[in-house]
């Protein structure tokens, strides 16, 4: 009986945990501030009613809720407007002598009420469902908090939403009002917007945040001195990746810098291939100049946000070699703006193998004391200064002679090794030769794009009588999920016969110059694999389970399999379907929680291992969000976080837990039943169902028992193909309307809520 009251108690709650409406936030604005300030943020989204708490990853930041604005339906706002109406009727009435009428503070408030609510209609047409609702935050930056990006979330009753990029800054900061607030009414709207004119004026070196909205252009108005060498730097699609419904998929912003009367001095649209913009200008003659934003054609809404920063800062825009050995030292050369030196040596320090940001600290650069601290790339969206990524590998290196243009004067080589080289003019082709036995596979790698250098690499495989063995122009990794044209080369390819082999790398567009590098990796392969997991932040309920996705981005030929485990989480999580079979991109895995309510949402990492040659290879698992693209394209976009929400909803707790051995094995044609150890009574008040199974795979019958319940699983022997390994998920959900008349609960089974899940169960189909 405590367990039907429970089980019921779960199903009727408003509260109910569920992953596919989840709260979720499209920008924030502004998207960042300085350090010891204080100021209101605004957030957008959808599913954000009962919004409670606000997290940022790190420390000395403080966020707070202090309002939240839902839209109203076109019936609500004419009931307000009727209401309105007949407050400003009395008001009247009340300026009239001998009218009889008082207007009083209570009417007064009420009339402000009113004006506020219907501040917040938008027509329906114009209505956006994923910017509609508002959330309002106090933040609370203290003035030791370290500088550069953050991850914020906001949590309610129904869960954690997505990060969003947040910049802690160190210059003084503008921000213009938000503009679906300003928009609402004259009382509140912004000079720049009423008079048309580029009437913010603003000191360096600054920070400025704005929006664009349709055919919108901001200006901002400053006083440079003679010889100053200002950088612009705008971070625009570094803050949002990704918008599904915006061709090209971004904001893509436009920087221009005028002179006082209006003379264009300098343009950009890009840096290199980012495309986030950043100019760099020599003041020629002191006065005032006007910098510009707007999009390149002149789209615009709440979630075009921008933060740029105008100051004479150093910029770095090329290193090389872009790569070294761990453990070396090695002497870098620097391209940029404002640098103090053009060369830095450093002690690669002994970290793992991969792609890693330097981050200096702008103070010591411009001193010319550069001590850099390593950051693992996918550990943030975007990167301050983009150009500086080297990548840190485990193989011999070696640097690029000319000339060797031709297979003639080709580099020799042995392998394994990595290249470091320019394409140092639009025709220029570097050779490199090898000798190599028939039936060799070789890989030849190209890193430059994934390194922010600007080459479109082609690379071949040619043998000793100049025959193309094997091609390759770009190729796609999945694991850089901030690249949108994949322009790096990549080739495997088995050695047709014993003989002398060239390797030849090219520029495909055939541009050149001093900061076309890349690094070129000639080797045998060397399988690997890298793993994203997606959601990034999991509700689950005290002793409850629900599932997640693992993506799998093998390497080099790897097939094997891969093992998944918990790196570090508190004491009682619990991973099923921790495996994922060989050859298989992606699989659904479950987690379930302890017996505890946790407060605050905490922070879980998962590591991986897979045997590798006879040897053990072990990773660590990044969290992703999974963006889309344009409405087509899907991107795993790197997070910091994967953050787990365990809070109560009965004092009473009945895990679940798989019994028997596994996998569970299944013939086509047959059955196959699987044990589950837990509350007996599940049926009576939920229903279960398999989420997205393998074709073939159907769950036939439930049946309680005294210390759990079973399941029967059927495999159609016209439908389901022998050697497939996977996880089946279970979904928990309410029982239909005909079976359980609780008006909640048909409510949440009309929304297609899923309560939960079943610990994963591993599956194989064996003749």
């Amino acid at each position: 009986m405590r367990f039907r009251i429970f089980v019921l108690f779960i199903l009727t709650s408003a509260a109910v945990i569920a992953q596919d409406i989840a709260p979720r936030v499209s920008y924030i604005y502004p998207a960042g501030g300085k350090r010891g300030t204080s100021f209101e943020l605004i957030a957008g989204g959808q599913y954000l009613r009962g919004v409670t708490n606000v997290f940022v990853s790190g420390s000395g930041v403080t966020a707070a809720v202090t309002e939240l604005i839902l839209p109203i339906s076109p019936r609500e706002a004419q009931l307000l407007k009727d209401q309105l109406r007949e407050l400003e009727q009395k008001r009247t009435q009340s300026l009239k002598k001998r009218s009889g009428v008082k207007w009083t503070a209570e009417d007064q408030k009420k009339l402000e009420e009113i004006r506020k609510k219907l501040a917040n209609f938008i027509l329906p047409r114009e209505l956006n469902p994923a910017l509609a609702e508002i959330v309002k935050v106090k933040v609370t930056i203290s003035p030791d908090a370290e500088p550069g990006e953050r991850e914020i979330r906001f949590q309610t009753p129904i869960g954690l939403s997505n990060p969003n990029v947040f910049y802690v800054g160190t210059l003084d900061e503008y921000t213009r009002r938000h503009r679906k607030i300003l928009r609402q009414g004259k009382e509140d709207r912004d000079p720049i917007v009423t008079l048309g004119e580029c009437d913010v004026r603003v000191s360096l070196p600054v920070t400025l945040n704005g929006q664009i909205m349709p055919g919108g252009v901001d200006k901002y108005r400053f006083m440079a001195k003679k010889g100053q060498k200002l950088v612009i730097q705008t971070l625009a699609r570094q803050l949002i990746p990704y918008i599904a419904d915006a061709v090209p998929g971004w904001f893509q912003a436009v920087a221009t810098l005028y002179d006082s009367k209006g003379k264009e001095l300098a343009r950009v649209d890009d840096f290199q291939f980012n495309p986030d913009p950043v100019l760099y200008y020599e003041i020629p003659e002191t006065g005032e100049y006007v910098f510009e934003i707007r999009d390149a054609i002149f789209r615009g809404r709440e979630d075009f946000i921008y933060r740029v920063t105008i100051a004479e800062m150093p910029f770095i825009t090329g290193i090389f070699p872009s790569g070294a050995p761990a453990g070396k030292i090695v002497t870098f050369e620097l391209t940029g703006w404002n640098l103090p030196t053009n060369k830095l040596t450093l002690e690669i320090p002994n970290v793992t193998p991969g792609i890693y940001q330097l981050k200096f600290d702008e103070t010591d650069l411009a001193k010319g004391v550069v001590p850099p601290k390593f950051i693992l790339k996918h550990e943030s969206y975007g990167m301050e200064n983009p150009a500086v990524l080297i990548q840190v590998s485990d193989l011999p290196e070696i640097f690029e002679r000319e000339s060797n243009n031709s297979l003639k004067f080709a580099q020799d080589i042995t392998l394994p090794v990595i290249i470091n080289g320019k394409i140092n003019t639009d025709e220029d082709i570097d050779s490199f030769r090898f000798t190599a036995r028939k039936g060799e596979r070789i890989v030849a790698e190209v890193m430059a794009r994934r390194l922010n250098s600007p080459l479109d690499s082609i690379v071949q495989l040619v043998d000793e009588a100049g025959n193309v063995v094997a091609s390759n122009d770009d190729f796609m990794d999945k694991t850089s999920g901030l690249t949108t044209h994949h322009a790096d080369s990549y080739l495997l390819a088995t050695i047709p016969a014993d003989g002398v082999y060239y390797i030849r790398i090219a520029s495909a567009q055939q541009h050149g110059g001093s900061e076309f590098v890349y690094r070129l990796r000639i080797s045998h392969p060397r399988p690997d694999f890298e793993l994203r997991v997606f959601p990034s932040e999991i509700s689950l309920r005290e002793g409850g389970c629900n599932d997640f996705t693992v993506y799998a981005l093998r390497k080099d030929g790897f097939d094997g399999a891969i093992l998944l485990s918990l790196k570090s989480a508190p004491a009682g999580f619990r991973l099923d379907g921790a495996r994922i079979p060989p050859g298989k991109d992606t699989i659904r895995v479950t987690i379930t929680s302890p017996q505890k309510m946790f407060g605050t949402p905490v922070k879980i990492s998962l590591q991986a291992s897979a045997e590798v040659d006879g040897k053990t290879i072990v990773k660590d698992v990044v969290p992703a969000r999974e963006m889309m693209q344009a409405f087509a394209y899907h991107h795993l976009v790197p997070v910091s976080d994967f953050l787990v929400w365990v809070r109560s909803f009965n004092p009473q707790k009945f895990p679940v837990r798989l019994a028997g051995e596994t996998p569970i094995k299944i013939r086509p044609g047959t059955t196959a039943r699987v044990q589950f150890e837990g509350p007996p009574l599940l049926k009576e008040f939920a229903n279960l169902a398999l989420s997205d199974p393998p074709e073939g795979i159907v769950l036939k019958e439930v049946v309680p028992k005294r210390f759990g319940f079973e399941l029967t699983l059927y495999a159609d022997p016209e439908k389901t193909k022998t050697g497939i390994q996977d996880n089946l998920i279970v979904e928990i959900s309410p029982r239909p309307a005909s079976q359980n008349n609780n008006k909640t609960t048909q409510n949440l089974k009309a929304r297609k809520i899923a309560l939960g899940t079943l610990p994963a169960i591993p599956i194989e189909i064996v003749r």
